[in-house]
């Protein structure tokens, strides 16, 4: 479809686990993005600012960690707010993570949502809010946008993670999906059809 095989990915809501990472990069991908969640739970701690400002690797795959924060402005708040405002707030909140940033060189911001959950909320689909948001990134001279392909061009692929916990962006594991007795339902139909 693009000309070219895809170099990354942000799997469905974010989710990753050990044999995910490692399925990915057999098939040759580049680069996954999920949330800090994980890594928090990847490091068993509470990652620095650094830590959370650069992707890191795992089984030959780079990994990005998205600002759970700014993107969950974005997906659930936002929409709410007078578009200036918003706007203004996350290029401010932007300023903040630059100013207390402690290490040398670029820091990476990742914001990253699923496409599917904030747009119908925004007046026109969202398309004035990101026009607004889109100019003030290009005016404000701290700001540089990239994608991810670019920064690990620039950057490398990033430390080596010793391990990366399974989940996704919500809550940091996989409940979104199990423990509903319809959930559990419907993976029990998926088996059965699977083993068919």
């Amino acid at each position: 479809t693009f000309g070219q095989p895809a170099a990354g990915m942000w799997p469905p809501e974010g989710a990753v686990s050990e044999a995910a990472v490692d399925l990915f990069g057999s098939r040759g991908v580049r680069w996954l993005a999920t949330d800090e969640e994980i890594l928090k739970r990847s490091l068993d701690r509470d990652p620095t600012l650094d830590e959370r400002s650069r992707p890191w690797s795992r089984a030959g795959v780079s990994v990005f960690f998205r600002d759970h924060l700014l993107s969950d402005q974005i997906g659930f708040v936002y929409s709410r707010w007078p578009r200036a405002t918003a706007v203004r707030h996350f290029v401010d909140s932007l300023r903040g993570i630059a100013d207390a940033r402690e290490g040398d060189g670029d820091a990476l911001v990742l914001v990253a949502l699923d496409g599917e959950n904030a747009w119908e909320y925004y007046p026109d689909g969202g398309y004035p809010f990101l026009d607004e948001l889109y100019g003030a990134i290009e005016d404000a001279d701290f700001i540089v946008p990239t994608t991810l392909s670019e920064w690990l061009d620039r950057q490398g692929p990033g430390e080596e993670l010793r391990k990366i916990a399974t989940g996704s962006w919500i809550g940091g594991n996989l409940e979104t999906w199990i423990g509903d007795p319809v959930k559990n339902r419907a993976w029990s139909l998926l088996a059965s059809t699977w083993q068919h």
